[in-house]
């Protein structure tokens, strides 16, 4: 059965899973108390995508090895895959009281510790793991518990270690997300965390990859000006730009006030896509150039690209809206409202707001002279647009932010108050 077991193993690691399967199963079959055998195969079966049959296994190997600890963390791993975390967090107990100074176990527990919330007891597993292994990575995972517990001085201390032991790695200007440092209570904190982003462009010699990752940041804590000089530099030394790049581009253009910047990316958009065959790229064309009004002389290109782009994906939300929008811009007001009431309808969809169609929709109806439609639309646009804004433990991205704020600051500006509205609403 040995052989065959680690003939298993080696299929394994060439990725050829069945063949591996197959061995596994003999070895099983000829040594059925064994638990590596099951072991090895439960992680076969999970290559498989069999997750019930990986989970039998292993359950198997704890009857059969109740003490040992690889069979507890690898049972762990895939409870924690499974979403079982709280079973996940009794066989790392387990496996922690076996070996208590081991950083692989502990470091498995606390991750678990961190999904559950449990903050205070993750920490006392990570201090462990740290010591142990000093790495970028585990300075990391500790700032981020630190910064949960409020230990802002603490999270800045492991940060720019981080950073010590591996200044390449420019992700860590983005360990803790923007969205949350901007909403952190500690001023300190946050000028730290404009430092260590500084430091890391310096340290890498100003590279897009650094420049990008300080962008995100600015971004995030929306300082506009910061954010726009980076991306000029960005845009200048990149050889081919991606329409991401240039629609964020676009979109700090408008809010700085930058109009004839903002058209003159658009124009770049859609000239540089034209002709493309991606559905994100037709897309983004098109949605960058409806975000504001009387953009393009022509609107038909990009009404164009759009359609392509729904024609690609009829039900998607995120397409639909950025099709109704244009259709908006160009004029077409009947066909913009029958698509933005399907794109509010279709399914969720975590990359757009479903406020976007709404707004786009009251600024139609208004357009189509229905002026309490276009109210009651506005209505439901703020409401959900608030409703996003005022999440904290999943607080919304710097563009969901800032295109909220600038699509209900053009609908007030178009259909005015909705207080009526809002009071038939609560009545």
């Amino acid at each position: 059965w040995f052989s065959l077991h680690d003939r298993g193993k080696v299929y394994l690691a060439l990725g050829e899973h069945e063949k591996a399967l197959a061995d596994l199963n003999r070895a099983v079959e000829l040594e059925p108390r064994m638990g590596l055998a099951r072991n090895t195969r439960a992680k076969v079966l999970q290559k498989l995508n069999r997750a019930s049959d990986a989970l039998a296994d292993l359950n198997r190997a704890v009857e059969l090895e109740p003490r040992s600890v690889p069979t507890r963390v690898w049972r762990g791993s895939l409870l924690v895959k499974l979403h079982r975390y709280e079973e996940a967090l009794q066989d790392f107990d387990l496996a922690a009281e076996l070996r208590p100074e081991s950083r692989w176990v502990l470091g498995q527990r606390g991750n678990v510790l961190v999904t559950l919330g449990r903050y205070e007891e993750a920490l006392q597993d990570y201090d462990v793991v740290v010591e142990q292994s000093p790495t970028a990575a585990n300075y990391q995972r500790r700032a981020s518990v630190n910064f949960h517990l409020k230990n802002f001085q603490d999270a800045l201390a492991d940060l720019n270690h981080a950073v010590e032991r591996k200044p390449m790695d420019v992700s860590v200007v983005l360990s803790i997300s923007p969205e949350r440092v901007a909403n952190c209570p500690s001023p300190e904190f946050r000028d730290g965390m404009r430092q260590l982003a500084d430091r890391v462009v310096k340290l890498n010699d100003r590279s897009p990859r650094a420049l990008s990752a300080r962008l995100q940041f600015f971004l995030g804590l929306g300082e506009w000006e910061s954010a726009q000089q980076d991306l000029d530099e960005i845009l200048r030394a990149e050889d081919q730009i991606g329409h991401y790049d240039l629609y964020q581009a676009a979109l700090v253009a408008l809010a700085t006030d930058g109009q004839d910047r903002y058209r003159a990316l658009c124009t770049r958009m859609v000239e540089t896509f034209a002709d493309s065959s991606e559905a994100m790229e037709l897309y983004f064309t098109a949605w960058t150039c409806a975000l504001a009004g009387g953009t393009l002389k022509d609107c038909a290109p990009a009404l164009a690209l759009a359609q392509k782009a729904v024609e690609v994906e009829p039900e998607d939300r995120q397409f639909l809206t950025g099709l109704g929008a244009i259709q908006m811009r160009a004029g077409r007001c009947e066909s913009a409202l029958e698509t933005l009431k399907r794109a509010a309808s279709a399914g969720e969809d975590e990359n757009t707001s479903v406020a976007y169609a709404l707004y786009f929709r009251a600024m139609t109806e208004n357009h189509l002279d229905r002026s309490e439609d276009a109210r009651r639309s506005l209505a439901r646009a703020n409401a959900q647009a608030e409703q996003e804004l005022a999440d904290l433990a999943v607080p919304p991205p710097w563009n969901r932010r800032l295109t909220l704020q600038l699509l209900r600051q053009e609908a007030e500006a178009l259909i005015g108050s909705t207080e009526s509205v809002d009071e038939q609403t609560n009545n």
